[in-house]
């Protein structure tokens, strides 16, 4: 699931926030690691990561579709990729021309 939450970059990189329960997390984790990204927080039912969006958009959806069809009730959305009405992209990576 992607839904909106107002934000900006941060150095080229993707707010990631997946609603699951934490020890769910331990193949998605690598997973983000392997794309270069790092676990900035988590509580009992939610994970933040940083991923560089040099990463590609296809391949952290293809992890987290993976992911959402192994743990149906996991839910997951972009913090910085939409704007606030959860449907305009607010586009800053493509100065950067990242898929």
């Amino acid at each position: 699931m992607r839904r909106g939450e107002h934000g900006r970059s941060a150095a080229g990189n993707l707010a990631i926030h997946v609603f699951a329960p934490a020890d769910q997390g331990d193949d998605l984790f690598r997973r983000m690691s392997a794309l270069g990204g790092r676990r900035d927080g988590q509580t009992p039912s939610l994970t933040v990561y940083t991923v560089p969006v040099a990463a590609g958009f296809s391949a952290i959806e293809a992890i987290l579709a993976d992911f959402t069809r192994s743990h149906p009730s996991a839910e997951w959305y972009y913090g910085n990729v939409y704007d606030n009405d959860g449907v305009t992209p607010l586009r800053w990576w493509e100065t950067d021309q990242i898929d």
